[in-house]
């Protein structure tokens, strides 16, 4: 079985229990075009509150096989892959604010733009651990908070921090400007809890012993 690397990346997600949000929280799908490939390719993500699911990550362009992404309804964290239903449990516990990571930080450039009806200011969000991330987000705060940035990783408790009214990009792109992804559709409607559950009798792969599942 492929590595799912896309975990390492996701430590650092976490949502506000619903009494710290301030804004209304998302309930619907978002569609992104991603550029990290030689061709673009599609990724969703459906949100309803504090429940997430992405699908189409992408790990930078790597093409790793990464499932899908899901924070259920006790705020964990699960890679999924719900055709074998198998999944992997990044981390332990609820998710939480409380403990940023420190790991991003977000420096407002001056820019801004209208997609999709709604403005986003752009903002350099810069890695402090690693050289040469650094990345431009338009972050609009007027939908809620979705602490996913398409094509690259999850930024929870530290987009939080500096976003505590809501945290959506709607478009990223690299320190040369080349457009990593960029929503091309926002879809408000009623999302099945279902949709971020695992059912019980899916296999949890940290729990296999030998050869590949």
């Amino acid at each position: 079985m492929r590595t799912y690397r896309v975990a390492i990346a996701m430590i650092g997600l976490s949502f506000a229990p619903r009494a710290m949000r301030a804004q209304k929280d998302f309930e619907g799908t978002i569609t992104y075009d991603v550029y990290t490939r030689s061709q673009p390719h599609t990724s969703v993500v459906t949100a309803k509150g504090m429940r997430l699911r992405a699908e189409g990550w992408d790990e930078e362009g790597k093409g790793q096989e990464s499932g899908t992404v899901l924070v259920n309804a006790k705020g964990e964290l699960l890679i999924v892959i719900p055709d074998r239903k198998m999944y992997l449990r990044v981390g332990s516990g609820e998710l939480r604010l409380d403990n940023p990571t420190h790991a991003w930080t977000f420096t407002k450039t001056g820019r801004s733009e209208t997609i999709l009806g709604n403005s986003c200011d752009y903002y350099t969000m810069h890695n402090t651990k690693a050289k040469d991330k650094d990345h431009d987000l338009c972050i609009t705060t007027s939908m809620g908070t979705v602490s996913m940035i398409p094509g690259k990783t999850f930024a929870g408790p530290d987009a939080h921090a500096q976003f505590p009214s809501g945290f959506v990009v709607l478009k990223s792109m690299d320190k040369d400007g080349k457009v990593l992804a960029v929503a091309t559709k926002i879809d408000r409607h009623a999302v099945n809890d279902d949709l971020f559950e695992i059912g019980p009798d899916w296999k949890d792969i940290n729990s296999l012993r030998g050869g590949r599942p």
